[in-house]
C-alpha cells in the first residue's frame, strides 16, 4: 500500500523562511523505502541555494560540478511527488529536482520560477554605428559597471561572464534576420547614462534596431530545473518551468522517460522573453522511450529538444580486444555511456561509414576525459580515431501534440535509431524546425536515424533567424568527406505536412537513402522580407528519394 507523506508536516519553524529544503529532505528520507506520495501544500515557496542539499554530478551539454539540489531522489523505487500547483520560487542556482539510480517516478504539479532570471533584458532606445543604448529595470535586473566591465546579480549570485546579445521584436520572437552576436561581447564596454540606461560600446558594427529588447545572456549551464540520471520509468506531468540557469529538462542514461503536458514558458504577466537558458529538454544516450506529449516549448535560448547519444573517438587501442575512448567534447566528460553487454558500432570521422562493430565486455573511467573499454572479442578491423557509438542505447521517441515557438535556435533534434514519431505539433521556432543530424566533430552527438515518421505538423515562419539550419525540415549530417551513394540516415518520411515559409527553403536532405515525400503543403506567408529568392523548396544532395 502506497502512504501518502506531506512535507509541510517536516516544516519545524513555519515562521522561519529559510525552513522548507530542510523539510523536503525530511520527507524524501521517510520515502526512501518505496511505495510513498509525496505532497505539498498548494502555495509559493522560497528556495535559496544555502539551505539545500548538494551532489556533484557530470550533467550532459551542461557544466558539471558541486549541484544545489531542492529534492535529491537517489535509489528511489515507486515514489510519486504531488506538487499540487505549488510555486518553488528560487534565488540561486538550484536543480529543483535531481533523479538519480531511481525507478517508477512520477513528479507532478509544480511550477518552477527564478526570483531574478539568469538573462538581463531592456529596450533599446538609442544606437550608433558601434553603440546601443538599453533601458533595463534594476530593480528586475540588478547590475552593475565595474571599470567598464558588467556584473551582474541575484540574491545569491553575480557574474561576469558575457556570451550573447539576441534582438527580440514586440510579438516575443527573435528580430526577423538578428543572428547572434557572440563577436559582440568580446571587447564590449559598458557605462551608465543615468540610472536606467545602459551604454554598450563594440569594436564593430551592429545591426541593433530601436524599439526591440535586447537579452543580454550571461549565465553558464550550471541548474537545470529537472535533471534525470541512470533511472528507469520516469513521468513528469503538468511540470512548468519559468526560468533557470541551463537546460528545463534533462535526461541522460534513462529508459522511458515522458513528459506529458509540461510547459518551459516564461511567466506571462512577467514580460520576461525568455525561459530556459539553454533547451527546454535534452535526452542523452537514453533507451527504451522517449515520450513528449502535449507540451508547450516557448522562449529558450537554445532548442526545444534534442535527443541523441554520444559519439567518443578511439585515442589508443592497448590490446586488440582493450580501448580508450577519448569524450570528444567537454560537456561530454565524466559520462560512462557504455554498459557491458551494449553493441557498439566503430565509423570513420571523415566519412561517418561504419568500419566495424563490437559487444562491450566492460567500460570504466579513467578520469573525466577518458574511457577504458574491453570488448568481447579481439577487434579484426583499424579502428585507432574512430567514433565510437552505442547503439544499444537508443531510445524510440514520440513527439505528439506539442507546441516550440519563440526560441532562438532549433524546434527539436533527432540523432537517434529507434523509431521516431513526430506527428501533429506545432513549430515556430527561430532556426529549423527538425534537424536530423549526427557528427564526431564538435558536438560528438550519434547518430543514424534509421526510421523516422514525420506527418501532420504545421510549421510557421521558421528559419527567421539566421544561422540555425538551411531549411525548416533539415536533415544534415555533419561529414567532412561525403560519399556518393555512401548514407548516413535513412527511412525518413515526410508525410501530409502544412509548411508556412518566410522563404522558399522547406526541406534540405543529405546523404540519406530511403527518403519519402508525400502529401505536403507550401504555402508563402508574407510576413517577412525574402531573404534569398532562388533557395529550392526541397533540396537533395546525395539522397535516395522514393
Amino acid at each position: 500500500m502506497m502512504k501518502r507523506i506531506c512535507i509541510n508536516d517536516f516544516v519545524t519553524n513555519k515562521e522561519d523562511p529559510h525552513a522548507f529544503p530542510a523539510a523536503v529532505s525530511a520527507a524524501v528520507c521517510a520515502a526512501a523505502d518505496g511505495s510513498a506520495e509525496l505532497v505539498l501544500r498548494p502555495g509559493e515557496y522560497h528556495i535559496y541555494s544555502r539551505d539545500t542539499a548538494c551532489g556533484f554530478y557530470h550533467i550532459s551539454n551542461n557544466d558539471p560540478g558541486e549541484k544545489s539540489i531542492l529534492f535529491h531522489l537517489r535509489g528511489c523505487k515507486n515514489l510519486t511527488i504531488d506538487g499540487g500547483g505549488a510555486v518553488l520560487i528560487f534565488h540561486g542556482r538550484t536543480i529543483a529536482f535531481c533523479l538519480s539510480e531511481s525507478k517508477d517516478i512520477r513528479l507532478r504539479g509544480f511550477t518552477v520560477r527564478q526570483a531574478r532570471p539568469f538573462f538581463t533584458q531592456g529596450e533599446i532606445v538609442g544606437r550608433g554605428e558601434r553603440h546601443v543604448d538599453v533601458r533595463i529595470d534594476r530593480s528586475r535586473f540588478p547590475f552593475s559597471v565595474v571599470d567598464e566591465k558588467l556584473i551582474f546579480w541575484g540574491d545569491e549570485w553575480d557574474s561576469d561572464f558575457l556570451y550573447n546579445f539576441l534582438e527580440y521584436d514586440e510579438t516575443g520572437y527573435t528580430a526577423f534576420d538578428a543572428g547572434d552576436h557572440h563577436y559582440l561581447t568580446k571587447d564590449c564596454r559598458a557605462s551608465l547614462q543615468g540610472e536606467e540606461i545602459l551604454r554598450l560600446r563594440f569594436s564593430r558594427p551592429h545591426g541593433f534596431r530601436v524599439g526591440n529588447t535586447l537579452v543580454i545572456e550571461h549565465e553558464k549551464r550550471v541548474a537545470p530545473a529537472v535533471f534525470v540520471d541512470r533511472c528507469r520509468e520516469c513521468e513528469l506531468e503538468d511540470i512548468r518551468v519559468e526560468g533557470c540557469s541551463a537546460m528545463a529538462f534533462i535526461a541522460q542514461h534513462s529508459e522511458d522517460v515522458t513528459l506529458r503536458r509540461c510547459a518551459v514558458a516564461p511567466r506571462e504577466e512577467s514580460g520576461c522573453y525568455i525561459s530556459a537558458c539553454a533547451d527546454g529538454s535534452h535526452f542523452v544516450n537514453c533507451r527504451g522511450k522517449v515520450r513528449l506529449l502535449d507540451c508547450l516549448f516557448s522562449g529558450q535560448m537554445d532548442d526545444g529538444t534534442n535527443v541523441h547519444g554520444i559519439y567518443a573517438v578511439v585515442g589508443k587501442q592497448l590490446a586488440p580486444d582493450c580501448l580508450l575512448l577519448k569524450l570528444g567534447h567537454v560537456q561530454q566528460y565524466g559520462q560512462v555511456y557504455i554498459r557491458a553487454g551494449d553493441q557498439l558500432e566503430f565509423c570513420d570521422p571523415r566519412t561517418l561509414e561504419t568500419v566495424g562493430t563490437a559487444r562491450a565486455a566492460a567500460c570504466v573511467s579513467q578520469g573525466e576525459a577518458w574511457l577504458l573499454l574491453r570488448t568481447e572479442e579481439p577487434l579484426d578491423f583499424p579502428c585507432l580515431g574512430c567514433g565510437v557509438e552505442n547503439i544499444s542505447a537508443c531510445p524510440d521517441v514520440e513527439i505528439r501534440g506539442c507546441r516550440v515557438e519563440k526560441n532562438r535556435a532549433r524546434s527539436i533534434l533527432l540523432s537517434v535509431r529507434g523509431r521516431i514519431v513526430v506527428e501533429d505539433n506545432d513549430f515556430s521556432s527561430g532556426g529549423a524546425a527538425i534537424h536530423i543530424s549526427g557528427d564526431t566533430n564538435f558536438w560528438f552527438e550519434s547518430g543514424r536515424v534509421q526510421n523516422a515518421l514525420i506527418r501532420g505538423n504545421r510549421f510557421l515562419n521558421c528559419r527567421r533567424f539566421t544561422g540555425w539550419g538551411d531549411a525548416v525540415v533539415n536533415i544534415v549530417p555533419e561529414i567532412p568527406d561525403p560519399r556518393p551513394g555512401v548514407y548516413y540516415h535513412r527511412g525518413i518520411t515526410l508525410e501530409n505536412n502544412r509548411f508556412l515559409l518566410c522563404d522558399s527553403a522547406a526541406v534540405r536532405c543529405e546523404n540519406t537513402e530511403q527518403f519519402r515525400m508525400s502529401g505536403n503543403e507550401f504555402v508563402m506567408t508574407g510576413d517577412y522580407p525574402v531573404r534569398q529568392e532562388d533557395l529550392p523548396r526541397v533540396a537533395l544532395k546525395n539522397t535516395e528519394s522514393l
